[in-house]
């Protein structure tokens, strides 16, 4: 699994564009927004003209198209899939397993 989630944008009824590098950023800031003059999308737009130089971390203009997004109603997050959700579960512990591995603490007062 990924440290990051999967994030994607949807610009009108075309199918969404998934942000995984500096490259998707770039397009996706190319492409039709609602609104070009708010804070957090000339933010964005510098960070990933700063991602491209090699000045900041690609993460850091991910992250800023990101919130850019979510302010403009364009962010669009993937679901993740049923096996992942199934292998979770069989290795996160249980409330029962973990009460049941809790060492008693009485008798060490």
């Amino acid at each position: 699994m990924s440290a990051h989630p999967t994030f994607a944008l949807r610009f009108g009824f075309g199918a969404p564009l998934p942000i995984r590098s500096v490259a998707d950023v770039r397009t996706a800031l190319g492409r039709t927004w609602p609104r070009r003059d708010t804070p957090r999308y000339l933010r964005a737009r510098e960070l990933c003209e700063l991602a491209q130089a090699g000045y900041c971390r690609p993460q850091v203009a991910i992250e800023a198209l990101v919130a850019a997004a979510a302010e403009q109603g364009l962010l669009h997050r993937h679901r993740a899939s049923d096996a992942i959700d199934r292998f979770d579960s069989l290795f996160t512990p249980s409330k029962d397993h973990a009460r049941w591995k809790r060492p008693s603490t009485d008798w060490q007062r």
